[in-house]
């Protein structure tokens, strides 16, 4: 199925009724599909917290006892939300699928969209002699099997065979040039048909030439997409409107899209990065001893993150943390005094509310106090370096090329990218501690699936890996 989009997901709802905000999925079928092969299935029954409507059980046959022991929405929305990531969401008749996923997605808080394709709209477009395009009629005409209609995998797994069926009566440029028209919309300007596959970095470009945005994705065809979505809002909207020319940088993975997108919103300052663009400043939380021996925790800005040992968390605003700091005061009944976010002379508030456990008023220690600071921000202290020296990464997206990234410290000292024996540096670099770049490695190199390609180098080592990455003996800091 080369013709359709790289990563792909069918899906069929059953649902409580017809209108998306006020009736729920009661039975959910998707089928994931990368590079024209199925990857994974899922299916599963939504208890929707009320009685079942007389006219859905008959069409069903989904009655409220078989929802019983069924997980609601909210239970497995995350497994929903991974299965369909960064994929066309294909459905016959997608607008009503579309819309079910989406509201129940965002009554959970979850703001979820995605580019879609509707196998109506495809069959119409293919079959221009037919008259009837519903899931019905697609199963007589191609005499597709279905083992049970109406619910949601047989119906999905409908689909997929339907799709096959046109990969063998039609041309791929005609396949592909109907699936392009249907997901593109009005978007077909944008050039969005010639973009390429796999993980990398894109940038929308508008008429006078300044960049707009940066963004990444470990399928950059379908992410792209989804900024041209028909109905975007907001900050979307305005992309969408604004953009007339897109280029892109691909990537031998997602490890090399997150650290080049995060490096160059920085050094490029885009339009609508806004968020990652003002990430030069944050702000820390530091420990600090009082005059009696109680720790308090002070907020400061800074532009130069230096980690050290006083740095319990890092902020992208004061705002945000202050707001975490009430957070993590009420959750474990420290003092707001002592962590700097109550002003008032005495008790702070909240021990006269009974929160606090009174170490403004020298109730407890100050060594219990003291160590329940330590234990409270633990997991939020920027992390020790786990390793006895410098680490090589090698991201491979075959044999033969990829990127290679030297660390140490949490500090990247170098990336390159490789093609055989053939080596080019990544990106521009300034080696010193950079906080986004410290999130994606944490993530990545903490993850036991990676340890395989994570490598501790000597000395020695370090310098013939690097020198053979840049082909010079010059300016070369051995660590």
């Amino acid at each position: 199925m080369k013709s359709f989009p790289e990563v792909f997901c069918i899906v069929d709802t059953e649902t409580t009724g017809m209108r998306a905000e006020f009736s729920r999925v009661i039975d959910i079928g998707i089928i994931r599909v990368e590079k024209g092969k199925v990857v994974k299935r899922y299916e599963t029954l939504i208890n929707p917290g009320f009685t079942l409507p007389g006219n859905i059980i008959s069409i069903t046959g989904i009655n409220d006892k078989d929802l019983i022991e069924a997980p609601t929405f909210d239970e497995v929305a995350l497994e929903i939300e991974s299965m369909l990531k960064d994929a066309v969401f294909v459905a016959h008749n997608a607008a009503f699928d579309y819309s079910f996923i989406q509201n129940e997605f965002k009554r959970i808080g979850i703001d979820f969209k995605a580019p879609t394709l509707c196998s109506v709209k495809l069959s119409r477009a293919l079959y221009t002699k037919e008259k009837r395009h519903n899931l019905d009629a697609l199963i007589e005409r191609h005499n597709i099997p279905c083992s049970e209609r109406h619910r949601a995998m047989p119906d999905a797994e409908a689909v997929l065979t339907f799709f096959e069926t046109i990969t063998k009566e039609f041309k791929s440029i005609a396949i592909k040039e109907a699936v392009d028209k249907i997901i593109g919309g009005t978007s077909t300007r944008n050039n969005l048909t010639n973009l390429p596959d796999g993980a990398g970095v894109y940038f929308f470009y508008g008429d006078d030439q300044e960049l707009l945005y940066i963004g990444k994705s470990k399928h950059i065809r379908t992410r792209v997409r989804s900024h041209f979505h028909k109905s975007p809002e907001g900050k979307q909207k305005r992309i969408q409107g604004e953009t007339s020319r897109i280029e892109t940088i691909q990537t031998s993975g997602e490890l090399s899209a997150l650290i080049l997108e995060a490096n160059l919103i920085k050094a490029k300052s885009p339009i609508y990065n806004r968020a990652l663009r003002n990430r030069r400043k944050l702000v820390l939380a530091k420990v600090s001893p009082s005059v009696n021996g109680y720790n308090k925790v002070n907020l400061e800005w800074t532009t130069d993150l230096a980690p050290d040992s006083t740095i319990v968390s890092v902020f992208r605003s004061m705002a945000q943390a202050k707001a975490k700091l009430q957070e993590i005061a009420k959750e474990n009944k420290l003092c707001e005094k002592l962590l700097n976010i109550d002003k008032n002379n005495g008790a702070c508030f909240s021990h006269q509310i009974r929160i606090c456990d009174g170490a403004c008023l020298g109730k407890i220690t100050a060594e219990a106090h003291n160590k329940r600071i330590n234990d409270v921000f633990a997991s939020r202290r920027i992390k020790t370096w786990p390793y006895n020296g410098t680490v090589l990464i090698t991201e491979q997206d075959n044999q033969e090329r990829g990127t290679l990234f030297f660390i140490d410290n949490w500090v990247l000292r170098g990336a390159f990218k490789f093609d055989g024996e053939s080596y080019e540096q990544l990106m521009e670099h300034n080696s010193s501690f950079d906080y986004d770049t410290y999130k994606i490695l944490t993530r990545y190199m903490l993850n036991k699936t990676n340890k395989r390609n994570i490598k501790v180098l000597s000395p020695k080592e370090y310098k013939i890996h690097h020198e053979k990455c840049t082909g010079s003996y010059e300016n070369t800091v051995y660590i």
